[in-house]
C-alpha cells in the first residue's frame, strides 16, 4: 500500500490536480538541492500513502458544493423569518419557493402551531397569499372554531370575519358546502367565551344560521 499511493503521489511533472477517479491528486515537485530532495521523498514515502487517503476522502466537485435540502417550512423557521426580515419579505419568500401551501395546510388542519402564526403573517398578506389564508381558516373552522375566532381581525381583509365566514371556496375544494355550513354552525355555536361571542355571532351571520 505504502508504496502504490506514493507512486500516485509522486507522478513527476504534473500539476496539482485532481486525477482520475479513485487516484490521489497529483503534485508539482519543488526544484531542491540533493540532500534536500533526499529528505523531501522520505517524507512522502512515510506521510504520502495517509495523505492520498485523506485527499480520496474528499469528493471532488466543480464548483460551489450543494447544500442540504432544506425541507418543509416550519412554524418556529417561518416565525423566525417574520421576525428577522418582516411579514410580507417573509411571506413572499414562501410563496416563491412554493412552500407557502405547507403553511395553508397547517391553518386549514386547525394546527395550533399553524395558527399561532396567522396574527404574525397578516400584515404580510397580499392578493394572492390573502385569499389562501382566507380559504385555509375557512377549512379550519368546522374542526376548531374557538381557534379560528381568536384569529380573525377585520383589520385585515384576509382575517375578516366578513370574508373567512362566507364559505369562500367552490365544490371542488368543499364538495358538500351544506354539510360543511352544517357543521361549521355546530362548532361556532359551541363557543361560549365571552370575549369571543361577538365574532361568534358575526360569523354565524354571515355563515347563515
Amino acid at each position: 500500500m505504502p508504496g502504490a499511493a506514493s507512486a500516485l503521489i509522486h507522478d513527476r511533472g504534473q500539476g496539482l490536480g485532481p486525477g482520475r477517479f479513485g487516484q490521489c491528486p497529483t503534485f508539482p515537485q519543488p526544484s531542491l538541492p540533493k540532500n534536500a530532495r533526499i529528505a523531501h521523498d522520505n517524507v512522502m514515502r512515510k506521510f504520502g500513502p495517509i495523505l492520498c487517503l485523506a485527499l480520496l476522502a474528499v469528493p471532488a466537485a466543480p464548483g460551489r458544493a450543494a447544500g442540504p435540502a432544506s425541507g418543509d417550512p416550519t412554524p418556529a423557521g417561518v416565525a423566525a423569518a417574520i421576525r428577522a426580515d418582516g411579514a410580507a419579505q417573509a411571506v413572499g419568500n414562501l410563496n416563491d419557493s412554493n412552500d407557502f401551501d405547507t403553511v395553508t395546510a397547517g391553518i386549514a388542519a386547525a394546527d395550533p402551531a399553524w395558527m399561532a402564526l396567522v396574527p404574525q403573517m397578516a400584515p404580510g398578506l397580499d392578493s394572492d397569499s390573502g385569499p389562501q389564508v382566507t380559504t385555509a381558516l375557512a377549512l379550519a373552522l368546522p374542526q376548531d372554531a374557538r381557534l379560528v375566532l381568536r384569529t380573525l381581525d377585520a383589520r385585515y381583509p384576509a382575517l375578516d370575519p366578513q370574508s373567512v365566514c362566507a364559505r369562500p371556496f367552490g365544490h371542488d375544494e368543499v364538495p358538500d358546502i351544506k354539510g360543511y355550513a352544517r357543521r361549521a354552525r355546530a362548532a361556532l355555536r359551541r363557543v361560549r367565551d365571552a370575549g369571543l361571542r361577538s365574532v361568534r355571532d358575526r360569523c354565524l351571520s354571515v355563515l347563515g344560521r
